[in-house]
Order: C-alpha cells, then structure tokens, then sequence
C-alpha cells in the first residue's frame, strides 16, 4: 500500500475506527476485548480480501502494525499521529464518541469520516442520539475540512442494492 510507505515520507498506518453499536441488540459478545471487537473488523478482512485478492491481507498488515483497528470507546488520551483515520459507520455515534475521535487528530494525520444518516442504529436504544448530523454541521464551518455527500447514483454494490435504495427514498423510508 504505497500511501502507508513510511519510507517517502508518506503516513504509517491506516487506523480504522467505529462504534461497537449493532442492528440489533443482542447481548454481550463473549471473549477479551480484542475477540469483541474481531466481529467488527469483518467487513475490513473481507474488504481487503477482495481489493489484494489475498485473503489473510488485512491480518497480515494489522500483524505488521500498518493497520490498526479501534472501537470509539477506548480512544481518550491518545493522539493519533502519521495516520490516515477512517472513522467509518459514523452515523452510529454520539456526539461524545465524535467529538473523541476528532480531537485525538494530530496535525501529521487525516481523517475520511463516513456514514449514512438513513442507516443509524441508535434509533434502537432510546437513551443514545446519533451526533453524526451535528458533527457533519460542524465540519461545514472548519476551513480544512471537505464534505461529500454521495446520492444513490453512486452506489456501486449491486443493482438490487440500488434499486432497494431509490424505491425506499421514493417511498419516503
């Protein structure tokens, strides 16, 4: 991966980091912290899978410390320096847990912040807001930041997912 090439002067490593929140509720997941957290790193392995066709690729660059991934709760006191930050299933947060991931930015790394207002699984439990709405209202005014906003024509995983998608917002859903 020549972005992480720390060789040029490029950044270290690639941090991944989301909320432990689930569709649905369904107990607590057994196993130490890093067992829990394994079921969230799924989509990563098969991500990195397919983008190297190697199927131990995401395993083999978390061994080799170019890859790190992170739960938004255990990030307090850390600074996240020469990283690329992807702060993905954003729409899943709270304010605190957003708030916490971006004042952890050094001035050496960057951030893709990504999330999908309609996917929010917050909804789910009464006591917790998605602050992914007001988080995307503060990056607005932050001269460095840039925000896009991609639309159902950009969706590229499947047609039927496509067609899911418009017929929903059609529906108003």
């Amino acid at each position: 991966m020549e972005i992480l090439d720390e060789e040029n002067g490029n950044f270290k490593k690639l941090v991944i980091i989301r909320s432990a929140v689930t569709g649905r509720d369904v107990g607590a997941l057994p196993g130490d912290l890093d067992e829990k957290l394994s079921a969230y790193e799924l989509p990563y392995r098969e991500i990195l899978s397919e983008l190297t066709g190697k199927k131990y690729a995401y395993d083999k660059l978390k061994e080799i410390g170019k890859i790190e991934f992170m739960s938004t709760s255990y990030l307090r006191g850390l600074t996240l320096k020469d990283s690329i930050i992807v702060f993905d299933e954003s729409q899943n947060v709270s304010w605190v847990e957003a708030s916490s991931v971006l004042t952890r930015l050094h001035d050496s790394s960057r951030i893709i912040i990504c999330g999908d207002s309609k996917q929010n699984d917050l909804h789910f439990k009464k006591s917790d807001q998605s602050g992914f709405l007001q988080m995307v209202e503060v990056l607005k005014r932050i001269p460095e930041a840039r925000c896009f906003k991609f639309t159902s024509d950009d969706i590229v995983r499947s047609g039927f997912c496509k067609s899911f998608i418009c017929a929903c917002e059609e529906m108003g859903i």
